[in-house]
């Protein structure tokens, strides 16, 4: 036997068969899980992005250094700083300059909260679109987390399995709860609102509805509350119609009173809990028996889109009911608008 051919022979002794790869879908709380950061808990949580983050800056500190505009060199990168009392997000420090980064993940304006931290320059990390002088303040830079996702998108491809994955698994956890567009993703969930829900949804920013095992709900990026005309009668500001339009924040799943307020109180802080108990008292008279589940929807503060408001009956025909009963519930903002001009879009499927 020559030497190549008893190397071949040795190789082939200890040739390893390739491992079998299956998957199965992980719930938590009753919805599906497809990243890993979400499988530590069914909220939103800042705190988990800023951490992904800040890895993710550090291993790639050319790439972030484009995307935040920094013209000097990475030199250092801490996430949860303390600082005189407050918790920086994450600190960056160049060789000729430091930042910070304070993330917000609705569509709040973090400027107020990062202007007492100790640092040259702020970088904002929110979908808040600034007047064109906030935008404009010196050492000030807000950047979208669209932008932020694109980078990601490229690290997906990295060489370096950790940032590959971390990029891809953030990408996954902010298109769950709807902070960047996914190809998936439904614009808007529109349900008939009653006069107690129109309570919960506008005063506490809260709306529920049953639990549905792989509801598209999930995915769904805003709620667009349709006002009945029984409500309208009572709420003399509000018209009969599809009018508003809310940012989806966050959806979870509650099997029971104590259920939900805990989600609340872990998600707001028990100081929010006291001042919006009283406008979710409807959802605690629900009957909750042998813990029936329900989704719930966070939602940001609505914003008045439709004037005058869409009628339901160009939205959609119930098969049973007749038409202006809403059968379907996921739409375009495209189709919305020509519902809005008159247009029958209830027979597209």
């Amino acid at each position: 036997m020559t030497p190549r051919h008893a190397m071949e022979n040795e190789g082939k002794r200890y040739q390893v068969n390739p491992i079998p790869h299956e998957e199965v879908v992980l719930y938590r709380g009753g919805n599906p899980s497809s990243s890993l950061l979400n499988a530590f808990g069914a909220s939103l949580r800042e705190t988990r992005i800023t951490a992904a983050l800040g890895y993710l800056i550090s291993q790639a500190p050319i790439q972030f250094k484009r995307l935040l505009q920094m013209p000097s060199h990475i030199t250092e990168v801490a996430v949860e700083k303390y600082q005189e009392g407050d918790r920086l997000d994450i600190y960056i420090k160049t060789d000729k300059t430091d930042y910070v980064i304070e993330a917000k993940v609705s569509s709040i304006d973090p400027f107020r909260q990062a202007s007492r931290y100790r640092a040259k320059n702020k970088i904002l990390l929110t979908n808040f679109i600034p007047s064109a002088g906030d935008a404009g303040k010196k050492h000030v830079s807000y950047v979208k987390w669209e932008n932020v996702s694109a980078l990601l998108r490229e690290l997906r491809k990295s060489p370096i399995a950790a940032v590959k994955f971390v990029s891809n698994d953030l990408l996954k956890y902010m298109e769950e709860h709807g902070m960047i567009n996914s190809s998936i993703s439904n614009e808007v969930y529109i349900r008939e609102l009653s006069e107690e829900s129109i309570v919960c949804s506008l005063k506490a920013g809260v709306y529920g509805c049953d639990y549905e095992k792989n509801s598209r709900i999930t995915s769904s990026l805003y709620f667009a509350p349709h006002f009945t005309a029984q409500a309208s009668r009572h709420q003399p500001a509000i018209q009969q119609g599809i009018s508003y339009v809310a940012r989806i924040i966050d959806v979870f799943v509650a099997g029971g009173w104590a259920d939900f307020a805990k989600n609340l109180k872990d998600r707001n802080g028990k100081v929010w809990w006291r001042n919006h108990k009283a406008f979710l008292e409807t959802i605690h008279n629900w009957n909750w028996d042998n813990h029936k589940q329900r989704h719930f929807l966070i939602l940001d503060k609505p914003i008045l889109v439709f004037n005058p408001p869409i009628r339901k009956e160009f939205l959609q025909s119930h098969p049973k009911k007749g038409p202006g009963m809403l059968g379907k519930y996921y739409f375009t903002f495209e189709q919305l608008f020509r519902a809005w001009n008159s247009e029958k879009i209830y027979k597209e499927k």
